[in-house]
């Protein structure tokens, strides 16, 4: 089973709680006591969605061989240009938001903040070219080997053959 489609939810996950992490320190910043924690967990929550990204990125060109047989080149690309494109410019908020966590400084902070939603952006541009491998150019159909499925019912569906459905759920 390949690891890349479980992976890639937890920085894409990250990217949407990020700038909501980076919001809530904006208005918990007068908070004396509480500043520094929120800043720390904007700042935990942008290095968690960096590493899990490359991590993903990584198991993500392991996948490209396999997935090929099914799916052009060109559309793999894409896919990678933007998940490439969206880890490398998620460094940009985890070195603003370390800044912001030393520097009380509201242009830090608003940079911070662009910067997370840029990301956010790319997540999502990202995640749309992944889930249109999978669900419109069936990219998941090169994992899947005849030996592994048989036997279950509908696992022929798999290999583009008749699906064998339950239609009365019994």
């Amino acid at each position: 089973m390949p690891l890349h489609p479980m992976l890639v939810h937890f920085p894409i996950v990250l990217a949407v709680l990020t700038p909501v992490a980076v919001i809530a320190a904006f208005v918990l910043n007068k908070n004396q006591p509480i500043r520094k924690p929120a800043w720390m967990l904007a700042l935990a929550l942008s290095g968690a969605l960096s590493a899990s990204g490359f991590v993903a990125m990584q198991f993500g060109h392991q996948d490209e061989e396999i997935v090929e047989k099914v799916v052009s080149e060109k559309t793999i690309k894409e896919h990678e240009e933007w998940a490439e494109k969206f880890v490398w410019i998620s460094l940009v908020p985890l070195v603003l938001l370390g800044a912001a966590l030393y520097r009380n400084n509201t242009t830090i902070h608003s940079l911070a903040l662009v910067a997370t939603l840029i990301t956010l952006g790319l997540a999502v541009r990202s995640g749309h070219t992944g889930a249109e491998l999978v669900y419109k150019h069936n990219a998941a159909k090169a994992h899947i080997t005849y030996g592994a499925t048989a036997g279950s019912k509908g696992s022929e569906s798999a290999l583009g053959k008749d699906m064998d459905y339950d239609h009365d759920h019994d």
